[in-house]
């Protein structure tokens, strides 16, 4: 027999302040674009794995800025610390933050967290990074290939996904990119185009305004990124989805943390109802959605997430999981009130 997730709609009225959830602290929130030259100046003289511990609660922007103005050697050494996983403690936070009062426990880095920032920052720091990581990581550089798309990764793609990148694409803009291509580029696209298309293109290579260096990087930095967009829409499928992105340290993840994540859908089912149930709603959500994530089809994990997101305030994101939940199970009239009492309210 179901296991019933039961709800009371939220009574509106004012929330006592002393009733309010504690917001969640954000390491180094202060970073802005006034004080970012101060933390590059700073951080350049810390430890690669200690640059990475800051850059990892840093928007995306910032990253960027730092990776840039770190020496090369430097940069490299940053971005293996960046792949590792490992427990922060309070203790480390403190040391980078002392607006943190208590203890916290996160898991930094991450080959997702590595292939995000690889994907952003300028043409130099990214093949800097990857030419060191191939002499000195040989292994985490294959892992980092294996995810990441460049211009000269065009000659393995499928000639049906070049044919519809193709479709997406200028011909100005594709002569651009592929002045001083290795051949085996701009041969991938010719067999994949239509003889009067072709002949359109090399005319245009010969023949069109000349551009500089930097103007054809740029160019070819805007089809990989469109590239990247139509792979996102499943437009074309190039490479391999990470499963696990989380590159194990073993003197950095503790025994309990790796069982952890060996652990089956149905026991992150189980910790994420046991988390619920004690009223653990964070904790709670975070084994649910990844639930979710695997096992699409399964009604009440997305009416436990439904319940864990109303108790956090965030209705949205409750409504929309209970209503798929109730896509799942039609019959469940519990859900089926609840939404009809809730909409009743607004």
């Amino acid at each position: 027999m179901k296991k019933i997730v039961k709800h009371k709609i939220k009574p509106r009225h004012k929330i006592d302040p002393s009733q309010k959830r504690e917001i969640k602290y954000i390491p180094f929130h202060y970073i802005n674009d006034g004080n970012i030259r101060q933390l590059i100046y700073l951080i350049r003289k810390e430890p690669p794995k200690s640059i990475a511990l800051v850059v990892s609660y840093l928007k995306p922007q910032y990253v960027q800025q730092i990776l840039s103005s770190l020496p090369p050697d430097l940069q490299a050494n940053v971005a293996v610390e960046m792949s590792n996983a490992r427990v922060v403690t309070h203790d480390q936070l403190v040391k980078y933050d002392i607006a943190l009062k208590k203890k916290v426990d996160f898991v930094i880095g991450g080959l997702d967290h590595l292939l995000d920032v690889l994907e952003k920052v300028d043409r130099p720091t990214f093949e800097n990074i990857l030419q060191s990581l191939k002499n000195d990581n040989p292994g985490l550089y294959e892992k980092v290939r294996k995810y990441i798309i460049t211009f000269d990764d065009i000659p393995s793609f499928p000639n049906t996904a070049i044919q519809a990148i193709i479709r997406e694409l200028k011909t100005e803009s594709l002569a651009k990119a592929l002045r001083g291509a290795a051949s085996e580029v701009l041969d991938k696209f010719l067999i994949n185009m239509s003889s009067s298309a072709s002949a359109m293109l090399k005319e245009e290579m010969d023949f069109g305004r000349p551009a500089t260096q930097e103007e054809i990087e740029d160019e070819r930095k805007k089809i990989v990124d469109q590239i990247k967009e139509m792979e996102k829409a499943g437009k074309v499928f190039l490479r391999e989805k990470p499963q696990n992105t989380m590159i194990e340290s073993n003197d950095d993840i503790s025994e309990s943390a790796a069982v952890k994540a060996r652990g089956s859908v149905d026991e992150y089912f189980q910790a994420g109802v046991s988390c619920y149930e004690s009223q653990k709603y964070d904790e709670a959500v975070q084994y649910l959605e990844y639930c979710s994530s695997v096992d699409t089809a399964n009604a009440l994990v997305y009416q436990y997430l439904g319940g864990a997101y109303y108790a956090l305030g965030r209705e949205e994101d409750a409504i929309a999981a209970y209503e798929h939940a109730l896509k799942l199970d039609p019959k469940n009239k519990e859900i089926r009130n609840w939404l009809a009492q809730y909409k009743k309210q607004l």
